[in-house]
């Protein structure tokens, strides 16, 4: 079955023309019943459902027009994605079609019951069921979208996790009420002791999640540019960005503080019905109190205590770098664009 959007030379999706959704003579149906539309509103979510009339021989155009759809195409040799959006309610950009409830025929002309082929009726027009839904991100055109994080990318619920920053024995001290530092030290055992066992202080930490929808089949899988991203490759000496942190500020996180835990996949099908197509996860653990990439220091001696906290962590003899500056295999982890994790070239 032939695909029902037009495309350009490169196989860039070409948006359907005034003409041709004329031609598909979409039509509301149940007004005056008061069936058109069906809303349902709460905390979850925004649905409407909504039935129209296509001409029968222009039905996949139709529902192509309504749910959208996406593809690779070749750019001057990068694989990109180009998207024809789904349609959306009047007034309400965030709600769109998501989905073909049902496809029946109406007024009935023949039948094509050959012994050797499967039966195809043929009618004068087609009913369309829709559910339209509250999306969780956004939609843009192909000609405004500058970078696909911008669209079909949904933010994923977040989770917190405390770990434990052990320190070596003898960095901190008993305290006493009354007691004076000085020397020698005044107040009663065991105020300023050493306190002979490793102790440490919480270090908050969090999981974010990002969730691209509908990536074309093609865009993902071994041997394409973005797997070959996130895993590396060893034949080309491409490292992999699983690992590493970024570069640049990036989802809100300044350089270093997000380390990428890689991605997983979905095959889905798409709701063309013509190809599957590719639901990715990309995860973070982000830190909030300082970069992956910096250690904490803290000393027992008196004259350095003016000097605890985080710093860089590099290998002996290494210069101080900006951490998006830092050579492989200096510090902790490597530095990487993140933002190249949604880009299919």
């Amino acid at each position: 079955m032939a695909v029902a959007y037009n495309v350009n030379d490169a196989g860039q999706i070409i948006p359907f023309t005034p003409t041709e959704v004329a031609q598909m003579e979409l039509q509301t149906y149940d007004i005056r019943q008061g069936g058109f539309p069906t809303h349902t509103r709460d905390s979850n979510g925004c649905t409407l459902k909504a039935t129209y009339f296509c001409r029968y021989e222009y039905l996949e155009r139709a529902i192509c027009y309504m749910l959208g759809a996406a593809k690779s195409w070749d750019d001057s040799g990068d694989l990109k994605i180009s998207r024809l959006i789904p349609q959306t309610w009047p007034g309400k950009p965030q709600i769109a079609a998501i989905r073909l409830d049902s496809a029946t025929g109406h007024q009935f002309t023949q039948d094509n019951d050959a012994p050797d082929e499967l039966l195809t009726p043929e009618y004068n027009y087609a009913k369309l069921a829709f559910t339209f839904q509250q999306l969780p991100y956004s939609l843009l055109e192909d000609d405004v979208t500058t970078d696909q994080i911008e669209t079909y990318v949904q933010v994923m619920p977040s989770t917190s996790d405390i770990s434990y920053l052990g320190l070596p024995g003898g960095t901190m001290a008993y305290n006493v009420e009354g007691g004076v530092w000085g020397p020698p030290p005044v107040g009663a055992i065991p105020f300023s002791k050493p306190i002979p066992y490793p102790l440490g202080f919480p270090v908050p930490t969090l999981t974010i999640s990002r969730k691209w929808h509908r990536v074309p089949l093609d865009c993902w899988g071994p041997g394409t540019p973005l797997f070959q991203r996130v895993y590396g490759d060893v034949p080309t000496g491409k490292k992999p960005f699983a690992g590493t942190v970024n570069a640049e500020t990036f989802l809100g996180f300044e350089p270093g503080y997000l380390l990428f835990l890689g991605t997983e996949e979905e095959l889905e099908y798409d709701p063309l019905g013509d190809v599957l197509s590719w639901t990715l996860t990309h995860r973070w653990q982000a830190k909030t109190l300082a970069p992956h990439l910096w250690l904490y220091f803290f000393s027992s001696v008196a004259s350095e205590a003016g000097s605890q906290g985080w710093y860089l962590a590099t290998k002996r003899g290494a210069d101080w770098s900006e951490i998006s500056l830092l050579p492989d295999e200096t510090g902790l982890f490597n530095v990487r664009q993140h933002a190249l994790l949604f880009r299919t070239y």
